[in-house]
């Protein structure tokens, strides 16, 4: 917003809603919890499923610019992912929450998942392959 201005703002998160339901399956859900945050649901993932599958999604993000008005705009993005394993909605959105914020934490472009049996958020694996950092809209 600062610095393109609301409406390039608007238009660069309609641009990356599409690259991210690109990446999605038909059954999954896309929608936008706060001003810059979205809330992926991945059914049928377990945790280390949906870990990888929002890590090619990071990758996806921060691999290649979005253009809007003519501008080159590149993100990073940050994600936090919980598995259901049966439990509520609200449960499950808060370790995706505490995760997301590990991985603010962390730094531009990471991917934590939280890890139940020590309540806490963890880097995948795969996730560990950091790409090098591009400046954050």
């Amino acid at each position: 917003n600062q610095r393109h201005g609301q409406k390039a703002a608007d238009k660069l998160l309609q641009a990356m809603a599409g690259r991210l339901r690109q990446q999605m399956r038909s059954y999954d859900l896309l929608g936008r919890y706060a001003n810059d945050e979205f809330l992926l649901a991945l059914p049928g993932c377990i945790g280390k499923d949906a870990a990888q599958k929002t890590e090619n999604i990071r990758q996806v993000i921060a691999r290649r610019p979005f253009i809007i008005n003519g501008n080159e705009i590149s993100l990073t993005a940050c994600f936090g992912v919980a598995e259901s394993l049966g439990r509520s909605p609200l449960i499950v959105l808060r370790a995706a929450e505490r995760a997301l914020t590990l991985a603010k934490q962390t730094g531009p472009n990471t991917v934590r998942l939280f890890d139940e049996s020590n309540q806490q958020a963890t880097t995948p694996p795969e996730a560990r392959r950091q790409m090098p950092a591009s400046p954050a809209l």
